[in-house]
């Protein structure tokens, strides 16, 4: 009977795969594979089911009835592709491999015979009337109407919509203000638009500003570009201002913004002039996360705001494969040439690689998870992700390393005391049983995990916590101010610190950066699970283990070549002078077999020039300019400091290496993201040209898909944007 019952299991799961549609989705011009398309299933104009390319362009929809079916796919920036007759079996998987094209021009949006309900809301006194016409999956509903109180909507306005949404057919809702559920999709897939604008995250709408709310469910228009099902779209007419950040997105035929974000304000570096100014000084940054939330904005289609991009950090997103070091902690590279974006200047490409580490001499790990588990964190892109994150983390560790689990929300407390490793049931087990409601008390989880840490100290091995947010710190501690009080005084205690961001709508990208600035740390933006086991599984030394600390780098520019310089990007992480030799001033970290790249843009001295100057006079010397850097052992407190002299070997752009050109290209999108008064005229076309002439060593395939983004940018972003202005 065990054996009949084994034989059935195994015959329902092959059937389930079986009963499939797979393939890959790939650019008809490159052949690069496309992540995030959407692929929609249908039975005539019903939506079935529906998914999304992972990392690698590759999907699977199943199960599937065996039947006939219509597919379409879709992503923004190429044409869609729709395929009648696709034939899914009883008794095979069925493959279907798709290239799509890019769009030549900006083509209507693809109109689906699929309504939804619609919802008005009509103000009467102290009472708001809905009247609901509602068509769910080609379901006809009656005409209602239902009641809600005014002062319900006031108290919460998203909730008591959400509350209505659910008494829609169709519709359901675990818990009075949690996500909703539409037939045909998940809860996960909800997503809001607020004056038919796609909103990343849940939009908090004060009573005050609503005149008019128009709710929609039951799957996600054409007009918006999702194949996903689960939508509610809310219309909100404001009657007052408010701070967002907002684009006019016409072939969307709608704007898109971002509600409730917040990054800080970056003032671009300026030229300085070599003979005032020969000395400049900053802190190394290995952050990564500016890349990968900008490429959240891309892939919903949105004009990522100004100051969430950091160029250097786009710039060491990228592996340059430089030479590792011999004996030295830290090796560096460097090359002169043209700049692609200025031809008139020249480009000074500077790159550190540090040494690696065996694996039998890696320290033992004391980890503490510190997680968010409040009520923003609720999304599917949020706690849910966390979760799977960190469980990929914990199958990397070992008898000999400790892990502990801090959550907070109104309140911090420790869910999990320290466990091997090697348990890892346990640790599997307190990470899944996590849910996520209340406040967001982040100061006091900060403390909590680092007294964790510290009491269970390891001497000589890796302590480190571990901090899983979307940064909306509402409780306690939470003005940038405190927070960095606060985590400055934690560095004293050689404990380590990494910072995951995750979600969309309220990400507090500020105060992330800043946590890891002054926390000993590194951060990183976790948009999907192809980036979390990128930065914790394929770097894992060299986001875990950190090599030196406090690492400063000092530049003095020869005035006989250089005219007038500027560091591109690191702009919130510039040093006075002075800083070089002071060991009290906190830097950047670099971790085992960890690589950090610097561009400056340089003015050539004008031979012409040369002379009149009485006084200040140039050194003969075939140097364009001398490298210093200083850094502490992980534990040290006295700096240690390698002096390297940089030749004027300037050769021409097509000679130079396939490293210079390409973190040149995403230097320069990096200045037309920003909308830099130094990009010169630089295109995206540029961006993509020099790129290209330049992949290689993709195993990862992230450079490839560096030029898919910067594609999609130009054809679906940034000329809607350019068009909106006019």
């Amino acid at each position: 009977m065990r054996h009949i019952y084994l034989i059935l299991l195994l015959s329902i799961g092959v059937n389930a795969l079986a009963q499939s549609l797979r393939g890959t989705v790939t650019d008809a011009d490159s052949g690069e594979t496309i992540p995030m398309a959407n692929i929609v299933v249908k039975n005539g104009q019903t939506i079935v089911q529906g998914g999304a390319t992972d990392f690698d362009g590759k999907y699977i929809i199943s199960p599937l009835s065996p039947g006939t079916y219509n597919v379409e796919i879709a992503y923004i920036g190429y044409v869609t592709i729709k395929y009648t007759g696709v034939i899914i079996s009883p008794s095979k998987s069925t493959q279907l491999d798709v290239e799509l094209s890019e769009e030549g021009e900006m083509l209507e949006a693809v109109e689906l015979v699929y309504k939804q309900p619609i919802i008005d809301f009509d103000k009467t006194g102290s009472s708001t009337t809905y009247h609901l016409n509602s068509n769910v999956s080609t379901r006809r509903v009656q005409e209602s109407s239902i009641v809600i109180s005014q002062s319900e909507v006031a108290v919460n306005p998203v909730r008591a919509v959400s509350g209505l949404a659910a008494q829609t057919a169709g519709i359901a809702q675990a818990d009075q203000g949690s996500s909703l559920s539409v037939r045909g999709g998940r809860s996960e897939q909800t997503v809001y638009f607020v004056d038919g604008v796609r909103v990343l995250g849940t939009p908090n709408l004060a009573n005050s500003a609503m005149d008019q709310i128009q709710v929609i469910t039951g799957g996600i228009p054409a007009e918006y570009e999702n194949g996903t099902s689960g939508t509610v779209n809310i219309t909100d007419h404001f009657t007052q201002g408010r701070d967002v950040i907002r684009n006019t997105n016409a072939k969307q035929n709608t704007s898109a913004f971002v509600s409730n974000e917040s990054y800080e304000e970056i003032i671009e570096n300026e030229f300085l002039n070599t003979l005032h100014n020969p000395v400049t000084t900053f802190s190394i940054d290995v952050d990564r996360a500016s890349y990968s939330n900008f490429r959240r904005f891309v892939n919903n289609g949105i004009e990522p705001p100004k100051y969430s991009i950091r160029i250097e950090e786009f710039i060491n997103y990228f592996d340059y494969n430089y030479p590792k070091p011999k004996e030295e902690i830290i090796n560096t590279y460097s090359e002169l040439s043209t700049c692609p974006w200025n031809t008139k200047n020249q480009l000074l490409h500077i790159g550190l690689q540090s040494k690696d580490i065996e694996p039998d001499r890696l320290q033992s790990s004391n980890l503490v998870f510190l997680i968010d588990v409040s009520g923003s964190m609720s999304s599917y892109n949020k706690l849910p992700l966390v979760q799977k994150t960190l469980a990929m983390l914990t199958e990397q560790l070992g008898k000999k390393d400790k892990i502990s689990i801090v959550v907070y929300s109104g309140a911090a407390g420790c869910v999990l005391e320290p466990t091997s490793g090697s348990d890892k049931r346990k640790i599997l087990d307190a990470l899944n049983a996590l849910e996520s409601g209340g406040s967001t008390a982040g100061g006091q989880g900060i403390e909590l995990a680092y007294k964790l840490a510290t009491d269970h100290f390891i001497k000589n091995g890796n302590n480190r916590v571990i901090l899983a947010t979307d940064g909306d710190f509402n409780v306690g501690t939470s003005s940038n101010e405190g927070l960095e009080e606060l985590i400055a005084k934690k560095r004293a205690s050689n404990v380590f610190l990494t910072v995951l961001g995750y979600g969309m709508g309220n990400y507090k990208d500020d105060k992330l950066e800043l946590l890891a600035n002054k926390g000993n740390g590194n951060y990183a933006y976790i948009d999907n699970l192809q980036e979390a086991e990128e930065f914790l599984i394929k770097d894992f030394n060299s986001t875990l283990f950190t090599l030196a600390k406090d690492v400063k780098l000092q530049l003095e520019f020869n005035p006989e070549y250089v005219k007038d310089y500027r560091l591109i990007g690191y702009e919130n992480r510039a040093l006075k002078n002075r800083d070089f030799t002071d060991d009290t001033k906190d830097a950047g970290e670099l971790g085992a077999s960890q690589s950090v790249t610097a561009l400056y843009e340089i003015i050539p001295v004008d031979d012409t020039n040369k002379k009149g100057l009485k006084y200040q006079k140039a050194v003969s010397s075939s140097e364009i300019c001398n490298l210093k850097i200083r850094y502490k052992e992980p534990k040290g407190k006295t700096s240690i400091e390698l002096v390297q002299p940089i030749q004027g070997d300037f050769v021409d752009l097509d000679q130079t290496s396939d490293r210079f050109r390409f973190s040149a290209a995403v230097a320069m999108f990096g200045h037309i993201l920003r909308e830099s008064k130094f990009q010169n005229g630089a295109t995206c076309k540029d961006v993509i040209a020099l790129a290209k002439a330049s992949k290689i060593d993709d195993d990862n395939g992230y450079k490839g898909e560096f030029i898919r983004l910067v594609r999609t940018y130009k054809n679906s972003i940034q000329t809607v944007s350019d068009n909106s202005k006019r």
